[in-house]
């Protein structure tokens, strides 16, 4: 059965809303951990702690790092309302797409894929194989293959790990 235009319009649109959350979660996470001062021996730096607690000094008190604590602070404000924005869209582009009917994947492999994709490994490091894989073929292809080919509730990734890590044999 082929797609119809709306179906082919929604999953078009779809992808670039779930690309645009992506792109704004990658900037987020440039904003991960905190920034703030802590005084030492009477004097105030200011520190950026990591998400383990580990903390560096960017440097005491003065214009220049107050400049740069207001920066971080409007561009993690900046990051996480695009963040909202955009995770709205998706919502309700989603909803729509159930609506429709049109392929997905088992659910239980959205969250591992969503993680792997917005940490940038999908791709590069990790490929989709397998019955996963048959909602991109349908795509590309235009229409929905045979129904049941989709029904198994696992997933297979192929990981291509040491490509780009290994020096090539003399």
């Amino acid at each position: 059965m082929l797609f119809n235009d709306e179906q082919l319009r929604l999953a078009a649109n779809l992808r670039q809303y779930y690309e645009s959350w992506r792109d704004s979660e990658r900037t987020l996470d440039e904003y991960a951990g905190y920034l703030g001062w802590k005084t030492v021996a009477g004097r105030q730096y200011l520190y950026r702690t990591d998400s383990r607690g580990q903390g560096t000094s960017l440097g005491p008190r003065s214009s220049v790092t107050e400049e740069q604590l207001s920066e971080f602070q409007r561009g993690r404000l900046a990051a996480e309302e695009r963040v909202r924005a955009h995770s709205d869209q998706l919502k309700v582009a989603g909803a729509m797409y159930r609506t429709l009917r049109l392929p997905a994947i088992a659910s239980a492999a959205a969250p591992i894929l969503r993680e792997a994709d917005r940490r940038g490994l999908l791709g590069d490091a990790l490929l989709v194989v397998g019955t996963s894989a048959i909602v991109a073929y349908e795509f590309e292809a235009g229409e929905r293959f045979a129904s049941g080919m989709d029904a198994t509730e696992d997933f297979d990734l192929y990981a291509d790990l040491f490509e780009n890590y290994l020096e090539p044999a003399n």
